[in-house]
């Protein structure tokens, strides 16, 4: 198992003292990488994120005995913007943040918090797609003295523990070639012996380097494959000590004398490999990959799969291993799998998302509202056994157990908290929380009935609240102007409500009335509006199924018409007999994408290509366009085509692109494809006008971003763009400026459609909201002197909304003549 030790070949710089050697890499926004203990740190000491054990767990007892504990806030400041964690090393903690021009590496005393000294690694790493101000990386702690730090643009810095005093500097970009990940290095630095271990990245052999952590003079490089945000560690195999580490293609074992290849294994295709945090287990790994979780068995002659779940993943938190179980999050929720199985033993809502460690049998936990919860870490159910505000929100990074105290950070404070023997249980209340129904819960005339059903005892109160509902025809039930009760029935654990009435991933959950299988929540929507929504057992979804009317075939959700709404006639079906437009696939290879392969949906209209005549069409291309074809799009063309008022066009729907070609780095890119790629292809295959005033664009969010990018950068290419639910994001304040600059004098002017909506995307999504922006947007346009009209309705952000006012976009964009 040794030909890919060619390609990631060493060179050996210096004979090097014994050494583990391993990848060293954060998972996105979080941490840093695994970090292994260094041979001659005392335990329990923290001195890397990873903690004492590499797996972010203390075993050691030292939190007193008892069935609950309390906890008390030593300690709480501001600290500046950054994801790096906490580390201790004895009298003093250790983490980094940004100062607002640089980042910097600051000592705090553990018992007070007060500032010990503070140093800078380089310039401040600015927030962009979504992320913060400041430095992803942590620092690691050397048991003789010395703290070591990565900044995000590839500072490296080694400097003395007692005050900070810079002992030598690197730079992993200028030294070794490194290559940045797309949210900086995330490496947290790896003290093995005497050496000290970077990730730079870099070709021609430098991925890894090895440096003397006394001096910062290389002693050997290994390693070609390109990483990103992935986790090492060290295991023992039979007795023999090897790395295990994980590149962007393939999971690797190493030698610790010379980083030689000892096997490899590559990485399935849907791992999401480029984030895969791998933890010591037993006789392997656990890998944490994006899309699921695995535990490795490792042998002489590599790993083989124990088992994988998907009741771990889609989260960047870490799960940590203690006794027989694993505990981490699926999305939002709290998850314990059997440790020799990976069946889940019991997941729970509370409390809420939130980062974890495990010290002596309890999970600590920071959730997402600010608190350090404590769980007890078995296997037979939540428990918490204590709880304390500690900030004013959580965040990505992970609490640190140190100098007999937690400590915890987000991107504006840091505070630590303290653990003493406790009372009653904190979450006592718990037991009692599905006794009785809220009052503010119940709503209406629908309220006053569960209010009565409560009156009841359980079997009445079923057959009453049977009743009432029986008198429904279907869901939700709507009352008066603006109230809706969304109502399910089954015996569920869990049961939360998502819809494009609430905020960009807010879960509202759902209130049961004890006693029933009847779960319900009620609240005011706008009137006369459409929004979609779906219930969630935890994290699966599910269709209401007492409501006939879905949305989508790949990913159904339930159609809400609010009191007052009617469904345009594009929407209805369509009649027996009348002339469909039909759609076929076709391949684009894009070479600006590396020969990525795309298959672009082609809607033709009724008609097209029945006859020998020489009629040519215009093109509208829709980004976004495997959800557009899913919500059936297809069927308001073949509606609206029929009508006089819009010309007939080609419609091809080029499949949904990733985040950064829409708006982030790779937009130009992607407009320059289809404006060069794209557009003569289609030209080459369909019977289509050949003018800049023929063609279109068109896309919600974010893909409306890029199809506006495109008519304004490209107007020799493309007529016009029409966007939903506009939203600036990382390139707003560019297009801002590209259309303040006004039309180009010897192109034609690109004619714009905006369309948002009163309930559209709230801040989250970037700038002020889809609806603030579109505004500022559309008088940017009229200012500058562009054709545009506007389009404003009340419905939800999604295609459920989106669909319902394409009459008037379309008529914005296809109504004229196109150029002839």
């Amino acid at each position: 198992m040794r030909p890919y030790a060619a390609r990631f070949r060493t060179r050996s710089l210096a004979a090097p003292a014994r050494l583990a050697l391993m990848l060293l890499a954060s998972f996105l926004l979080a941490s840093a990488a695994f970090a292994a203990p260094s041979t001659d740190a005392p335990a329990p000491a923290w001195r890397s994120w990873s903690g004492p054990n590499g797996d972010l767990t203390v075993r050691d007892d030292v939190l007193p005995a008892g069935d609950s504990l309390a906890m008390a806030v030593d300690w709480r400041r501001p600290l500046g913007s950054a994801y790096s964690a906490i580390v201790g090393a004895g009298d003093r903690i250790l983490t980094a943040y940004a100062d607002g021009e640089h980042d910097v590496l600051a000592a705090l005393d553990a018992a007070a918090g007060t500032t010990l000294w503070q140093q800078t690694i380089g310039p401040v790493y600015k927030g962009h797609s979504g992320s913060d101000d400041g430095l992803v990386s942590s620092p690691t702690a050397s048991a003789d003295g010395a703290v070591y730090a990565v900044g995000a643009h590839g500072d490296l810095l080694a400097a003395q523990l007692d005050d900070g005093t810079v002992l030598w500097r690197r730079h992993l970009v200028d030294d070794f070639g490194g290559r940045a990940p797309h949210y900086g290095f995330a490496s947290a630095p790896l003290v093995v012996g005497d050496l000290l271990i970077v990730t730079p990245g870099g070709d021609e052999g430098r991925a890894i380097v090895a440096l003397d952590r006394r001096t910062g003079e290389t002693r050997w490089t290994t390693g070609d494959d390109r990483l990103d945000y992935q986790a090492a560690t060290v295991v023992d195999v039979g007795g023999t000590r090897q790395i295990v580490a994980s590149t962007n293609s393939r999971l690797l074992g190493l030698a610790p004398a010379d980083g030689a290849v000892l096997w490899e294994r590559p990485h399935d295709a849907d791992a999401g490999a480029s984030s895969t945090q791998l933890i010591p287990y037993a006789d392997g790994v656990l890998a944490n990959e994006w899309t699921r979780f695995v535990r490795y068995r490792i042998g002489a002659d590599g790993p083989e799969v124990a088992w994988t779940s998907r009741a771990l993943g889609n989260s960047y938190v870490t799960p940590v291993p203690y006794g027989d179980h694993i505990f981490g999050y699926k999305g939002r929720f709290l998850t314990a799998v059997d440790a020799a199985t990976g069946k889940v033993a019991w997941k729970s809502r509370p409390p809420g998302g939130g980062t974890l460690v495990a010290v002596d049998g309890h999970l600590v936990i920071l959730a997402g509202s600010g608190d350090v919860v404590l769980v007890e870490a078995t296997g037979a159910g939540y428990r918490e056994a204590g709880r304390v505000a500690a900030l004013e929100r959580g965040y990505y990074t992970a609490p640190t157990y140190a100098s007999g105290r937690v400590y915890v950070r987000n991107l504006k404070e840091i505070s630590a908290i303290s653990v003493r023997p406790g009372e009653a249980s904190a979450d006592a209340a718990n037991a009692a929380a599905d006794a009785t129904v809220p009052d503010d819960a119940l709503r209406g005339a629908f309220g006053d009935a569960v209010r009565h059903a409560m009156t009841l005892e359980p079997a009445a109160r079923t057959a009453h609240l049977t009743k009432m509902l029986d008198a429904h025809d279907a869901m939700p039930i709507l009352e008066g102007e603006n109230l809706a009760h969304f109502v399910y029935r089954g015996d569920v654990p869990d049961l939360a409500l998502v819809g494009s009435f609430l905020s960009l991933g807010e879960e509202q959950v759902m209130q049961r009335v004890p006693g029933t299988d009847v779960w319900f929540h009620s609240r005011e929507v706008p009137a006369a509006a459409r929004f979609s929504y779906s219930f969630r057992v935890f994290e699966e979804a599910r269709v209401d199924p007492a409501n006939p009317h879905t949305v989508g075939a790949a990913q159904p959700t339930s159609d809400l018409r609010t009191q007052g709404f009617e469904l345009p006639a594009h929407r209805a079906p369509r009649a027996d007999g009348a002339p469909s437009g039909r759609l076929e696939e076709m391949a684009w290879t894009s070479e600006i994408f590396d020969a990525r392969e795309r298959t672009v949906q082609v809607w033709l209209p009724p008609g097209y290509g029945d006859d020998a005549s020489s009629a040519r069409h215009p093109l509208l291309i829709v980004n976004h366009g495997n959800f557009a074809v899913d919500a059936d799009l297809p069927r308001s063309l073949d509606h609206l085509v029929n009508d006089d008022a819009i010309v007939p066009p080609v419609v091809a729907f080029v499949p949904r692109a990733n985040w950064p070609e829409y708006n982030g780095g790779e937009t130009a890119d992607y407009v320059r494809a289809m404006a060069t790629e794209l557009v003569p292809a289609l030209n080459a295959r369909y019977a289509l006008r050949d003018k800049p005033t023929a063609r279109m664009l068109y896309g919600p969010g974010s893909a409306g971003f890029a199809s506006l990018w495109a008519a304004v950068h490209h107007p020799d290419v493309f007529g016009g763009a029409a966007a939903q639910s506009y939203y600036h994001g990382e390139l707003g304040e560019a297009l801002m400026k590209r259309i303040a600059d006004g039309p180009s004098a010897d192109q034609p002017t690109p004619r714009i459609v905006l369309a948002w909506s009163t309930n559209d995307y709230g801040a989250a999504v970037g700038g002020e909201g889809a609806e603030a922006d579109s505004r500022a947007l559309a008088e940017a346009l009229e200012a500058a002197g562009y054709p545009l009209e506007t389009v404003v309705t009340p419905h939800g952000p999604d295609w459920t909304g989106w669909i319902v006012p394409f009459d008037r976009i379309a008529g914005g964009l296809l109504a004229a003549p196109q150029g002839d």
